[in-house]
């Protein structure tokens, strides 16, 4: 039986675990309304559902699941005051402690320091994942760390390349040659999509292989 090794994270069971896993992290999105008390709520369907709830799927699930939340307390609960005074103000925040900030990025590599200390997962397999405004901080946090992750696995991303994020993904500065640089991209994007166009990704895509 899979477990929940801490709020928000899922291992396989101890007899699949002969060896060190990858971890998979997922970013999750901003819902509709801009609402920040995001992650899918895990009685419902989708991968955090099954992680949680469907020992046949989760028992099968060959990584160690790391599912954090932007926008919750140490205990798990929602920041609600700061949630409903993001909404007034528009857009998803680009600092503080709400969101895929800089500052929660810090903690998030944390939170993969702690997996593959205490859980034995594998630093050097480590997959990071995200959707809409989580696929936003896929790139955001693949540039900020290039060589911190096995492959990038963007899900319709809310963001477009820039010329800083796009060298710094790649290590085009000369001074990071030594750096391990340009990880594995598998950008998924529907080209019906209303809320993220999809140009934005193709965009992306454009860009990594120019």
């Amino acid at each position: 039986r899979a477990r929940r090794c801490r709020r928000s994270s899922s291992c396989p069971p101890p007899r699949a675990r002969a060896a060190k896993l990858p971890i998979f992290v997922y970013l999750h999105g901003t819902p509709p309304g801009c609402r920040f008390d995001v992650l899918p709520r895990s009685n419902g369907g989708g991968l955090i559902g099954n992680l949680l709830h469907n020992e046949t799927f989760a028992s099968r699930f060959p990584f160690i699941a790391l599912l954090p939340c932007s926008c919750c307390h140490r205990d798990g609960r929602p920041k609600l005051a700061e949630i409903d005074a993001l909404k007034r103000a528009g857009p998803p925040p680009t600092e503080g402690d709400i969101g895929w900030t800089p500052a929660n990025l810090v903690r998030l590599e944390a939170l993969i320091e702690a997996a593959a200390r205490e859980f034995g997962g594998d630093r050097s397999r480590v997959f990071l994942t995200g959707q809409s405004y989580g696929g936003k901080g896929v790139w955001d946090y693949g540039a900020q760390r290039p060589s911190a992750f096995a492959a990038l696995v963007p899900v319709c991303p809310a963001a477009q390349p820039s010329p800083d994020l796009v060298a710094a993904l790649c290590c085009d500065d000369a001074s990071d040659a030594q750096r391990r640089c340009c990880p594995p991209v598998w950008a998924f994007h529907g080209a019906n999509d209303v809320r993220a166009d999809v140009r934005l990704t193709d965009m992306w895509v454009q860009e990594l292989r120019a």
